[in-house]
C-alpha cells in the first residue's frame, strides 16, 4: 500500500474520502451533515456510507464515529481506522483519502490502523483477496510517514510468519530469518546446547517433529536503557 502526503485531501479525486465523527460536533462536511441520519451520533465504530454523486471529487465519503474528543488517543484512532478501512474495502475501492477535522488525529495510528484493515493472507491463494493500493494523508511528516510505514511493514511480516504453514515456518528457517535483522544481537542455540541448558521440556516438544529445535535469543540494547524487558 502507497501512502502519499497531500496539502489538501479533500480536493484528492478518489474512490473513498474517510472523515470523522464526534459524539459532540457536527462532521467538517457539509454534504454528509446535510444526509447524515439522526441515528448516526458518532458513537466509536458507527460508520456513515454517503454516494456523493459527482458532487465531491470522491466517488463515496465514510464517516467514522470516533465517540467524545476527550477520550480520544492512539488506540482509539487506530481501532476505528481499521473499521472505516474495512468498509472501503466493502465498496472494492483502491484509492481513499483521510480528511480528519482536528489534531489529535495524528497519522501514524491512521497509518498502521490502514495497514492493520488492509492485510489478508492470500499467498497461496490463485484468487487474491481485495486491497487497498494508494491512502492520502495531509498533516503529518515525512519522517513521522516513514516511521508509521516502518511499524506497519513489522506487523505485515509479522503477520505473514504468523500465518505461514509449519513446512515453511521451520525452527531452522526461523532461525535464518532472526539472523537476519540488523540491530540485533541474535543467538541461536542448538540441540545440543538446549539440553544442556536443563531445556527438558522445550527438547521433549521438539522430539515430536523431524525438525530439530532451535532456541532463538534476540537482543536489542538502547543507548540509554532505563529497564529490561523480556518476552
Amino acid at each position: 500500500m502507497e501512502i502519499k502526503i497531500v496539502d489538501n485531501t479533500k480536493e484528492v479525486s478518489c474512490d473513498v474520502l474517510i472523515i470523522d465523527k464526534l459524539t459532540d460536533k457536527p462532521t467538517s462536511n457539509p454534504l454528509v451533515n446535510q444526509y447524515m441520519p439522526e441515528s448516526f451520533t458518532g458513537k466509536a465504530g458507527e460508520t456513515f456510507v454517503l454516494h456523493t454523486m459527482e458532487k465531491y471529487p470522491s466517488k463515496y465519503i465514510i464517516a467514522v464515529g470516533f465517540g467524545e474528543e476527550n477520550k480520544i488517543n492512539s488506540n482509539v484512532i487506530r481501532e476505528n481506522i481499521v473499521k472505516a478501512v474495512k468498509k472501503c474495502a466493502e465498496l472494492k475501492a483502491e484509492t481513499v483519502a483521510f480528511d480528519l477535522s482536528t489534531d489529535l488525529f495524528n497519522g501514524i495510528p491512521v497509518i498502521i490502523g490502514s495497514t492493520i484493515a488492509n492485510y489478508h493472507f492470500d499467498k497461496y491463494k490463485t484468487k487474491k483477496e481485495h486491497h487497498i493500493k494508494t491512502i492520502y494523508l495531509s498533516k503529518i511528516s515525512n519522517t513521522d510517514a516513514e516511521r508509521a510505514n516502518l511499524f506497519a511493514q513489522a506487523i505485515d511480516f509479522t503477520r505473514n510468519l504468523a500465518n505461514e504453514p509449519a513446512e515453511y515456518a521451520t525452527p531452522t528457517k526461523l532461525a535464518e530469518i532472526a539472523k537476519g535483522f540488523e540491530g540485533l544481537e541474535t543467538k541461536v542455540y542448538e540441540t545440543e546446547q538446549i539440553k544442556q541448558m536443563g531445556m527438558g521440556a522445550f527438547y521433549a516438544v521438539s522430539r515430536g517433529s523431524k525438525e530439530p529445535p532451535k532456541f532463538i535469543h534476540m537482543k536489542y540494547s538502547s543507548q540509554n536503557p532505563k529497564k529490561k524487558i523480556a518476552i
